[in-house]
Parts: structure tokens; C-alpha cells; sequence
């Protein structure tokens, strides 16, 4: 029982300093710009990807399919 109250005193974090949140609040920012490109092609990728495959296939006219139905 004692050694688990001693690695629990061990394993947990200590109180952070207001520089360092300051410094980690700083270093987010600086990523946000590239996070937020991340973010923005993994969202448009399968748009993109069915755009191609619409692109492949023959174009038809709206008079076309209206007979076929």
C-alpha cells in the first residue's frame, strides 16, 4: 500500500509557473497557422477526391437522364 501512494506522489505533475504556461500559450499560437492548414486539407480531401472521380465520368444533360427515367 505504501509503495502506491509513493509512485502516485511521484507520477504527478507539478503546479506550472505562469512563464511557462505563457511560453506554451506562445508556441500554440506560432502552430495554429500550420495546424489549422492540416486540418483545412484533411477536411477538403474527400471533396476533392470525389470531384476527381465526378470528372472522369461523361458528362450528361439533364434531357438525357429525364428520358432514361
Amino acid at each position: 500500500m505504501l509503495c502506491a501512494a509513493a509512485s502516485a506522489q511521484a507520477t504527478a505533475p507539478a503546479p506550472s509557473s505562469p512563464a511557462k504556461k505563457k511560453l506554451v500559450e506562445r508556441a500554440v499560437q506560432l502552430q495554429m497557422p500550420a495546424i489549422e492548414l492540416l486540418a483545412r486539407g484533411l477536411v477538403e480531401q474527400p471533396a476533392v477526391q470525389m470531384l476527381r472521380e465526378a470528372a472522369r465520368w461523361p458528362a450528361r444533360s439533364t434531357r438525357s437522364s429525364a428520358r432514361t427515367s
